[in-house]
């Protein structure tokens, strides 16, 4: 953690205060920026049909 702390040029304790321990830091740390369950249940609710080779990307007109 003391590493984290000088790469972060803070003190070790904030690392500790917000994190807890090496564990909460690797957990912080290796957390998904999304929610697998929320993406999957959305992509089970869109629409269905054939797949074909020039289908659009669902994605591509997303934004």
């Amino acid at each position: 953690m003391r590493g984290v702390a000088a790469d972060a040029d803070v003190d070790a304790s904030v690392v500790s205060h917000y994190f807890g321990s090496k564990q909460g830091l690797f957990t912080a740390a290796a957390a998904l920026p999304i929610d697998p369950e929320a993406v999957l249940a959305e992509l089970l609710d869109g629409p269905r049909g054939p797949v074909t080779a020039d289908a659009p990307c669902p994605s591509a007109s997303a934004g």
